[in-house]
């Protein structure tokens, strides 16, 4: 397996392999990393945390993402903000990449009688930089046909590779672009929700090939350039049941990402009450490969999340999600069911520090919600209702 096993041949063979992006089970806590337009549009002073774990098998340390976004709504301004970083650990720390940088996110809008129309526009700046541990590798030249990683005497077998002074690739550059339109089509109907549609482009150039603004992402820098990712996404939140402060929300969700050779799809549906707890189970699916089978695999999540309020008014929210994903299919054998988990937690406030810098009313200003699924600021952005409950 990869996780214990690195051949030579896998390190330089640079024109045929290419590096994948780390990858997250979910989009609802994560929107902006798959989306940089999409920074923001909780209408919150947001903070996000994410822990994922995959491919455990037997005592084998499992492959980890960690990640953690800070995003600000601005109810002032025609601009959001927002900040991330991101670490991807494989196997046991052999292979590590961490990436960091900042988005922005801008919102022309268009209203036309009882409907809203945002078209939201997002640029990303990441750094990333990969690092290998040469000495916990095991080459193709230490593998004995007979005896395997020792000889006759069970002593490890010796390599002619000669690690470089250096542990990683250069800082190389990944920005991004994306593009989003939501619709709420009807303002004053509370069971018809929101409509939203995106694409973003991810590492789509190095300015040179100078450290830090290059996009050489080789650990052994030989001029491997970073790989264009394409993501686009579509789902359409609305209201079959309210009644008072009470409602049922269901929302189906499209996700597509294109990097390299691979193709990945994910499709499903989630359904919640009153933004306090939903649950939610997709299907994802790559292209089939030339040979052998898909690595498909079902997820199942279920999220919760506890308002606070300060006398009439809602000020901070904590939300709770958990991902599980049997495998289904593909590397089931290998790695078993149940490889991947993810928890992600996120803090919400009511409060917006850059509107208050520049002197402008800092809270999120909603006032009476039109919709249950959907509210506006003084701006007329649409963001997502995440303060709706019981007041």
């Amino acid at each position: 397996m990869l996780p214990k096993i690195l051949l030579l041949p896998l390190l330089l063979c640079a024109t045929s392999l290419v590096a994948q992006d780390p990858f997250f089970t979910h989009f609802f806590n994560n929107r902006s990393l798959f989306n940089p337009a999409l920074t923001g549009e909780t209408g919150a002073l947001s903070l996000r945390a994410l822990y994922k774990s995959q491919w455990h098998l037997g005592g084998d340390i499992p492959y980890r993402t960690m990640a953690a976004t800070l995003e600000e709504s601005m109810p002032c301004s025609w601009f959001d903000l927002g900040l991330n970083v991101v670490q991807d650990v494989e196997g046991d720390g052999r292979l590590s990449t961490f990436s960091g940088g900042f988005m922005l996110a801008g919102t022309p809008t268009l209203e036309v009688r009882d409907a809203i129309h945002n078209l939201r526009i997002g640029v990303g700046f990441n750094w990333a930089q990969r690092r290998i541990d040469f000495s916990r590798l095991t080459f193709s030249d230490q593998l004995d046909p007979k005896y395997g990683f020792f000889d006759v005497n069970g002593n490890p077998n010796p390599t002619g590779f000669v690690p470089p002074d250096f542990t990683g690739s250069f800082w190389y550059f990944m920005p991004s672009v994306g593009v989003a339109y939501k619709a709420l089509f009807n303002k004053t109907n509370r069971h018809l929700g929101v409509f939203s549609i995106g694409y973003s482009m991810h590492n789509l150039l190095g300015l040179g090939d100078a450290n830090v603004f290059g996009h050489q992402e080789s650990v052994l820098r030989i001029g491997t350039t970073t790989v264009p990712r394409h993501t686009a996404f579509a789902e359409w939140e609305f209201v079959p049941y309210y009644s008072a402060q009470t409602y049922l929300s269901v929302k189906p969700t499209v996700l597509w990402q294109q990097q390299g050779g691979l193709t990945y799809l994910e499709a499903g549906i989630q359904a919640g009450i009153s933004r306090m707890v939903a649950a939610g189970a997709y299907y994802h699916f790559g292209r089939r490969p030339p040979s052998g089978v898909n690595t498909n695999w079902l997820s199942f999540n279920v999220e919760t999340s506890v308002l606070t309020t300060t006398g009439n008014r809602n000020t901070s929210r904590f939300d709770l999600g958990l991902s599980f994903s049997p495998n289904i299919s593909g590397l089931q054998n290998t790695v078993g069911v149940g490889s991947i988990v993810e928890v992600s937690v996120a803090v919400h406030f009511a409060a917006s520090p850059g509107c208050k810098f520049m002197g402008r009313e800092d809270e999120v200003s909603y006032g009476k919600l039109p919709c249950p699924t959907a509210a506006q600021s003084r701006r007329s952005k649409i963001y997502e209702n995440i303060w709706y409950g019981k007041k």
